[in-house]
């Protein structure tokens, strides 16, 4: 057995608490960097053990104005030295007291009751459960959680709110005035700014230029922020959309008035750490691995559009463009889903090895993603928890059975929309195949049928419509010939959708059709599958089994028409009802 070795390490919070009380992006990033802040004074603190810090790594001290939250709020050393972590949170709190205090009153007292930094010094074996033992002991001191409330409690929610130039805007972005993180208006509709009306690219910009930059700057000089009775009103929505829908005219898309939130995290890294037995020189490169990712993510988050709001380790939280369907340059994704897409190949990239033909061998580790996309008007904390609710309760199925998990192996996108109207669609795509099995060209995941119809042209504005409407007289067949059938028949359900779909507007959008159809038969067949491999899954609790074919036919037909809804919302024009 390995000698006990000593290990420190500590963890800041509450995270979800402090960024579910945050009601605009500004806020919910200032919150979010406050944390990541802290981290990054504790490093600095440390950076003279810089050797013995095992996560995360210490590249993160190298970056400048980063414009994102990149520290995580778990840092694990090697050696034994708590008075040295204790010594350096005392120094973090001190700090941070006297820069807050230069904008609003705040006690200290109320800054160290509701901050946690809980610190630990342990000895355990280098082994492969090393990192897990600190991790269990952390997590259970993050269970001492209390949550102080009063006048000082508005006072910090007060300090989120500021856009004006404060230390952590400058840590961020630097002495660009006008640089700060963007309004939820100007992400939403970021791809006007490279649309390829040239006229529409100039009148957009003068309107940011000159209800949103404006205001930002003449707040910073003009010292604003120090009158906390009568702080600014936030731009004018609907003002803005307004004068955007003219702008665009009938290029204008009514899903530039809906935000994506998406909530990222890794999947299968405790076991992946765990084989790494411990050992300092391994952990430390997983570490390096991993902040490369994030400086790939934050790039390839900015360029679609988006605004990250942290990037620390294997989570990722980001706002998001719904889609890109004006864009100039064809490099840029189409959609959320494609630059989902573009992190998932940047995560291999960093993650996974080569082999002697420089090839990207498979990769154990992956990334779930839970994506809510909410009307602007949706209160933003409500659409947050919609995200993490999608991430860890749907797409990670956490706090579920073994038995019953729907999604054992992870690495699945879960996402809803909730149209302005109330209603909502929703659905979970597998990005892998069945038990982690090796993608076959010749049969593509579920997910590559998701993104094979994304991609595919569309004739006729009523198309999807008329679509929707006629699959409905033919979709009880589905589960009866590919889920209940002992000898399903793929072929037979291509021959409903030739045999039902075959007007004119059909015929023009055959390709399309065939593609819908080849997703039909994945979607159920992945279903019937998931049954025979684990039936509890499906286990009607009314004991009887008519039940069952009746939630594997909810699912399913749930996947199809939320991609199909989702298809639509993204292509309709200014005003065209979505009525699938």
């Amino acid at each position: 057995m390995n000698q006990p070795t000593t290990y420190t390490a500590f963890t800041i919070g509450p995270i979800y608490k402090t960024l579910t009380q945050q009601r605009r992006t500004r806020s919910i990033f200032a919150a979010s960097y406050f944390l990541s802040y802290i981290m990054k004074q504790m490093l600095h603190e440390l950076s003279a053990h810089e050797k013995d810090i095992l996560i995360p790594s210490s590249k993160l001290l190298n970056q400048k104005t980063p414009g994102t939250g990149l520290f995580p709020d778990r840092l694990i050393m090697k050696g034994g030295n708590i008075e040295l972590l204790n010594d350096a949170r005392e120094k973090v709190f001190k700090d941070l007291i006297d820069k807050i205090q230069d904008l609003t009153w705040l006690h200290p007292d109320y800054l160290k009751s509701y901050l946690k930094i809980y610190t630990l010094e342990l000895e355990i074996p280098e082994d492969e459960r090393t990192i897990h033992l600190i991790n269990e002991y952390l997590d259970n001191l993050e269970l001492q959680e209390t949550f102080p409330s009063g006048e000082d409690s508005d006072a910090l929610q007060r300090f989120f709110h500021l856009q004006a130039d404060n230390f952590m805007t400058q840590d961020a972005f630097g002495e660009d005035a006008g640089k700060s993180f963007k309004s939820l208006f100007e992400i939403a509709t970021s791809e006007v700014a490279k649309s390829p009306d040239e006229r529409a690219r100039r009148d957009y910009e003068e309107l940011i230029d000159e209800y949103i930059t404006a205001q930002a700057i003449e707040y910073k000089e003009k010292k604003l922020y120090r009158d906390l009775e009568n702080q600014p009103l936030d731009p004018d929505e609907d003002f803005l959309y307004e004068n955007l829908q003219t702008i665009m005219e009938e290029d204008f898309r009514d899903y530039m008035k809906y935000i994506a939130i998406i909530y990222a995290d890794g999947d299968r890294f405790g076991s992946h750490i765990k084989n790494l037995n411990g050992d300092a020189s391994k952990l430390q490169d997983f570490s390096s691995r991993l902040f490369v990712f994030n400086l790939q993510a934050k790039e390839l988050i900015e360029n679609y559009g988006g605004a990250p709001v942290y990037i620390g380790g294997d989570d990722l939280l980001f706002f998001a463009p719904v889609a890109n369907m004006l864009q100039v340059d064809d490099s840029r994704p189409k959609t959320l889903f494609h630059l989902i897409n573009q992190l998932d190949e940047a995560f291999h990239e960093a993650m996974g090895e080569k082999d002697a033909h420089g090839n990207l061998l498979p990769l154990s580790l992956s990334m779930s993603y839970g994506v809510s996309l909410s009307y602007h008007k949706y209160p933003m904390n409500e659409a947050l928890k919609e995200a993490a609710e999608l991430l860890f309760s749907k797409a990670k199925d956490n706090h579920t059975h073994e038995t019953r998990k729907v999604h054992p192996n992870k690495n699945v996108i879960a996402f809803k929309v909730l149209k302005h109207s109330g209603q909502f669609f929703e659905a979970i795509i597998d990005k892998d195949p069945l038990d982690n099995a090796p993608r076959d060209p010749n049969d593509p995941t579920l997910y590559q049928h998701f993104m094979g119809l994304l991609d595919l042209d569309i004739k006729g504005e009523n198309f999807l419509n008329s679509l929707t409407h006629s699959m409905a007289f033919f979709q009880d067949l589905f589960v009866e010939l590919l889920v209940k059938s002992s000898n399903p028949d793929p072929q037979m359900i291509q021959n409903l959708f030739d045999n039902n779909l075959n007007e004119g507007i059909h015929n023009q959008n055959r390709a399309y059709i065939n593609q819908v159809a080849a997703f039909v038969i994945k979607v159920f067949t992945d279903l019937r599958n998931k049954n025979l491999q684990n039936p509890l899954i499906f286990e009607p609790s009314s004991g009887n089994p008519e039940d069952r074919w009746e939630s594997l036919s909810e699912k399913g037909l749930g996947t199809i028409y939320a991609t199909l809804r989702f298809i639509h919302f993204i292509r309709s024009k200014r005003n065209k009802n979505v009525y699938v």
